[in-house]
């Protein structure tokens, strides 16, 4: 599931694995995506930091409060240069991994590999 209020963003992410079986969900907010979560069940949320209204953690730690969805593994994403900083003061833990702005196609596609237990290519 890719949650981003930029809609390039919601477009270009799944340009990074094309020939691979993946489904994507896209929501423009993590109001949208909390409502859509248990119909859609991921296996991964990405998402902007970032967003108005709900923020990134925050859409994480309400997403891990459904049932069934407690160990949601997450991707941040973030403009933000500190992310060692950003990560201690959000209390990421090994379901989550925060990833900088602008994107690396291979770096993301080897952290979803990663997050899904699957063999980077």
């Amino acid at each position: 599931m890719i949650v981003d209020d930029m809609r390039t963003v919601r477009m270009l992410l799944p340009a990074y694995f094309v020939g691979r079986d993946y489904v994507f969900f896209e929501a423009e907010s993590g109001e949208v995506a909390l409502q859509n979560i248990p119909s859609f069940q991921p296996d991964l949320l990405i998402t902007d930091v970032h967003m108005p209204g709900m923020s990134g953690f925050e859409l994480c730690r309400a997403a891990r409060e459904i049932p069934s969805f407690s160990d949601l593994p997450a991707m941040l994403i973030t403009g933000d240069p500190d992310l060692d900083g950003l990560a201690a003061r959000h209390g990421l833990n090994e379901l989550a991994a925060l990833i900088a702005k602008p994107l690396d196609p291979e770096e993301v596609r080897g952290l979803v590999s990663e997050m899904l237990g699957e063999f980077a290519d």
